[in-house]
């Protein structure tokens, strides 16, 4: 989805972009219907389409429960991967798409759950943002639990299938920044989650998608050999104020880290997706293709380039 100059999309673990249908656009928000793999781990990504001098900090909730986010840094060309919420310094949570649990018991759920309003839903809010600080160690704040079982009657609007975070797994290490709105209206991204069948029962799809569920064959390469030439950086991590005991760095020296120097007109697309050992390269055209009708929105990740040392990972609410 494009709103301003701002996009963002979700993924498969894997890459595969998952199609948008039906776009929705309001003033400060975009609504859209995806398909959603039961049983399969997804990703969310965003990306500035002018870079700007402040950070773009993305907030995510999933089926209305908050499960931190990440933040793009300042003047970056390069886009961000979120593959998960940090559980500590060397694990995460995948975002999971599950199983939706039922119950009838009015104790554990009710029909009248505020929550429920934002059933099936994967929202990401984008605020810009000053960078303030850098911290060289942050214990990971733990996420709300998923949104459990609904009720029986909630259930009757819904399709079966749930956003959550799935099991601990390794991960990269992690830098942790914290950060102050600069005050613009946020943008709201509503991603709308459902089965293939389901999408077409409700005519949001018209056909089979064929969407490329797998890995890659183990024999095949999952990056261009120049890549292998690159020396992987640690994958970063960030949120809320900082302990008065944490070290800290000024927000010049952090810009100052983060200058590079620009190799082409359309730099390189690196893809963390979450596995130790796998960063892929991918070389895009300079902006995204337009919808061809209204039902389907086709998507093609924007110019820039998703670097895994800069996959950032909030643990926390929505305060600035």
């Amino acid at each position: 989805m494009i709103q301003g100059m701002i996009s963002a999309w979700i993924t498969t673990e894997y890459g595969v972009v998952l199609p948008e249908f039906s776009a929705q656009h309001a003033e400060g928000r975009v609504d859209c219907w995806i398909p959603s793999i039961q049983g399969s781990n997804f990703c969310i990504n965003w990306h500035s389409l002018n870079p700007s001098s402040f950070g773009l900090r993305g907030d995510i909730w999933l089926d209305g429960v908050s499960v931190g986010g990440g933040l793009l840094m300042p003047n970056e060309t390069r886009g961000i991967k979120m593959t998960g919420h940090a559980a500590g310094d060397h694990t995460e949570r995948p975002y999971h798409f599950g199983k939706q649990q039922l119950t009838d018991d009015e104790d554990i759920s009710s029909p009248d759950d505020s929550r429920l309003s934002e059933l099936n839903t994967i929202r990401l809010v984008l605020d810009w943002v000053y960078v303030t600080e850098e911290r060289v160690h942050h214990q990971p704040t733990a996420p709300l639990p998923n949104l459990g079982p609904i009720h029986e009657k909630a259930a009757k609007k819904a399709h079966g299938d749930s956003a959550g975070l799935g099991n601990v797994r390794p991960s990269a290490a992690r830098q942790w920044y914290s950060t102050q709105s600069i005050g613009m209206k946020k943008t709201v991204l509503v991603f709308h989650y459902a089965p293939e069948d389901w999408l077409m029962a409700k005519k949001i799809i018209s056909a089979p998608l064929n969407l490329k569920l797998r890995p890659p064959p183990p024999g095949l390469p999952l990056r261009p050999p120049k890549s292998e030439e690159k020396k992987r950086r640690d994958r970063i991590d960030w949120f809320g104020p900082s302990p008065s005991t944490s070290s800290t760095t000024p927000l010049s020296n952090l810009l100052t880290m983060r200058k590079r120097t620009r190799v082409s007109e359309t730099p390189e697309l690196r893809i963390y997706n979450g596995d130790e050992s796998d960063d892929e390269i991918v070389e895009i055209s300079p902006s995204p293709k337009r919808a061809r009708n209204v039902k389907y929105e086709p998507f093609e990740p924007p110019t820039g380039s998703f670097i895994s040392g800069e996959v950032i990972d909030l643990t926390g609410d929505d305060s600035d």
